[in-house]
């Protein structure tokens, strides 16, 4: 898989500049370029039918595993609460990796673009409450979103909201960012990317 833009919303108090964020920066990078399909193939190859009824074809859920095996190799948690010690949480992020005192936190797009709002703003209040260096949301191109499942949040859908992100107040240092990933190429010879069974994931 390709890493085909990064967006920063938010840089405070010297965070891009630390050797930590450049840690996990190529951390995450180097994992997003391992995610392959098929398995072991070394590239990522989305299916695609040339019929009239051949986008979405794809599921999306396999995707964010794979990404998160190959971070949990590189020491980072997965599902790692909010703050266990708020009385009402957020929920939790998809992975964390706490690099000299610092944490940086990653969530991988799975949902509509409603889930894309409320990951960067459980990102934009861990900022706020200072639980958190920095925070990336992984997010397809709208060229990959037309052969995955139908109304995944996407990077063009979530460009009008980048003002009102890039603007959020409290944050005395930290970093808000967004990764756009895309496939390498597309393929009839290779398998459909498995689907879940709820919500719009079948469509």
């Amino acid at each position: 898989m390709k890493l085909v833009g990064k967006e920063i919303l938010i840089d405070l108090g010297g965070i891009s500049d630390s050797v930590e964020w450049k840690q996990a920066e190529q951390e995450i990078e180097l994992a997003i370029r391992q995610v392959d399909w098929p398995v072991g193939s070394g590239s990522f190859s989305l299916f695609a039918g040339n019929g009239p009824n051949s986008r979405h074809e794809n599921g999306v859920v396999p995707i964010k595993e794979m990404f998160l095996e190959r971070l949990a190799d590189l020491d980072w948690g997965r599902e790692i609460p909010f703050d266990p010690y708020l009385e009402i949480s957020p929920g939790d992020f998809d992975a964390t990796h706490r690099i000299n005192g610092k944490v940086f936190c990653v969530e991988w797009e799975t949902g509509n673009v409603s889930s894309s709002h409320r990951s960067m703003n459980k990102m934009v209040l861990a900022l706020i409450y200072r639980l958190m260096a920095a925070g990336i949301l992984v997010l397809p191109s709208r060229k990959m979103y037309q052969h995955l499942t139908d109304r995944i949040g996407n990077f063009d859908e979530l460009k009008p909201y980048l003002p009102l992100w890039r603007r959020a107040e409290g944050i005395e240092s930290g970093l808000l960012a967004m990764f756009v990933v895309e496939h390498d190429s597309l393929s009839e010879a290779v398998p459909h990317i498995a689907k879940g069974t709820d919500g719009r994931a079948l469509r």
